[in-house]
C-alpha cells in the first residue's frame, strides 16, 4: 500500500502556501524530494468534483503521493492540518 501524506484544509488551495506546508513537512522530517513546479490537479468521479486535488511536482520514495482535501464542518477547524502515513 502506498503511503499518503493527506492536507486537510477548509480554504481554497494556494500554491505557495502548499509548497510552504511541503517543504516544512519533509525538513521536520529530513525527507529528500525533487521539487518542480508544484501542481494542484482536482480529482474528478464520474466528471465530479470530489473535493480532493492531488499534489503534483513533488518526487520522494518516502511520500509517492500527496493529497489535499477540501473539509468542513459545523465550526471552524483549522487553516491546514498535515496528516502524515
Amino acid at each position: 500500500m502506498k503511503k499518503k501524506l493527506w492536507i486537510l484544509t477548509e480554504e481554497r488551495p494556494k500554491k505557495e502556501v502548499i509548497e510552504t506546508i511541503i517543504n516544512l513537512y519533509l525538513k521536520e522530517h529530513k525527507i529528500s524530494a525533487f521539487i518542480d513546479n508544484i501542481r494542484i490537479i482536482p480529482i474528478l468521479k464520474n466528471k465530479n468534483f470530489t473535493f480532493i486535488y492531488e499534489i503534483a511536482g513533488i518526487k520522494s520514495p518516502k511520500v509517492p503521493e500527496i493529497l489535499l482535501k477540501i473539509v468542513s464542518g459545523n465550526s471552524s477547524v483549522v487553516d491546514y492540518l498535515v496528516l502524515k502515513p
